[in-house]
């Protein structure tokens, strides 16, 4: 996991003075009030193998996840971004965060940055801007093998910029720590872990709770009472979920049906789904439609809609029918 145990500013001082040293007097001071700790990052990835795409991986790190495929050309699903997808990614954002840091530590009239990157196999000898390169990726001797080229162009938003600050940014960008990684030499050390059983396979690598809470009564109106699960006071939302409410299971011949209301939303979108029973929506554009078991009904609010769902239209329409 990321461990993250020091505030953003200790964070950001840790990583400019090791990106570069242009104020190691100014650095050096305030570090000495950052604490001491090993920064750790944990990337798990897990394929299933038996999804639409045999190649898709879905990747946790964190509190992140990240999908990613191989594109259908070399038999995946496009599900995600390819590997190499991903590390353009990582050397992208971390060019843009590099240049970031330097210009606000130097208050630099930095309005923006965006980093467009391609990656292509090329022969060395093909290659007249990456001899200086060679020795890194292929043998001294044998400019006959195919290298990496990344080529990344940056962008650098800000009219009041100059063309020295320009510069220097781009010489900045070159000290980001992913590049320097990519240039270097790195040691891959690899290893078996102990096979698990199989039933624990799954749940050990997918599924990672961070939070467990549960459901409280809330009433919507004097005879409606739902279930409230979202918003909670540790979690606002989860992903685009603002709200999210559970009603039933009632025995309509005991029980009076839901009826909600004529009421307004605006700025957002209702999703229901049913388990059981029916409903009737009606909405102020004129949409009338019977929502059964195993259906979503999604409104879009936009600028402004009034709707109802009611239970009790429907009960009597099956009444009136049997």
């Amino acid at each position: 996991h990321l461990a993250r145990p020091f505030g953003a500013t200790c964070l950001g001082i840790q990583r400019m003075s090791k990106a570069y040293q242009a104020f190691p007097v100014a650095a050096s001071t305030l570090m000495q009030s950052c604490p001491r700790t090993v920064r750790a990052l944990s990337v798990l990835v897990h394929s299933e193998g038996d999804g639409a795409s045999r190649f898709a991986q879905r990747i946790s790190v964190g509190k992140h996840r990240i999908l990613a495929d191989e594109p259908v050309s070399v038999g995946g699903g496009d599900e995600g971004p390819s590997p190499y997808d991903l590390l353009l990614s990582a050397l992208g954002a971390c060019t843009s965060m590099t240049i970031r840091m330097y210009a606000d530590r130097k208050k630099l009239p930095l309005m923006g940055v965006d980093v467009s990157l391609n990656h292509e196999k090329v022969y060395a000898a093909d290659c007249a801007d990456c001899s200086e390169h060679v020795s890194v990726s292929t043998p001294a001797n044998s400019k006959s093998n195919k290298i990496d080229r990344i080529e990344r162009v940056i962008t650098l938003h800000g009219p009041e910029l100059t063309e020295g600050q320009r510069k220097r940014m781009l010489e900045i960008a070159n000290l980001c720590p992913v590049h320097k990684t990519l240039e270097g030499t790195s040691v891959v050390v690899s290893s078996l872990a102990p096979a698990p059983a199989d039933a624990a396979v799954t749940e050990s690598l997918s599924l990672q709770i961070d939070l467990t809470f549960g459901s409280r009564p809330h009433e919507l109106s004097p005879d409606f009472t739902v279930r409230r699960v979202l918003p909670y006071r540790l979690r606002r939302a989860v992903g685009p979920f603002v709200f999210f409410d559970h009603f039933g299971p009632i025995d309509v011949a005991t029980a009076k049906p839901m009826d909600v209301g004529p009421h307004p939303h605006i700025g957002l979108a209702t999703l229901t789904y049913l388990y059981a029973g029916a409903l009737m929506h009606r909405d102020s554009t004129g949409a009338k439609r019977k929502i059964s078991p195993g259906e979503a009904n999604l409104m879009i609010a936009g600028r402004g809609v009034v709707h109802t769902e009611r239970g009790a239209e429907v009960v009597d329409a099956i009444a009136a029918d049997a």
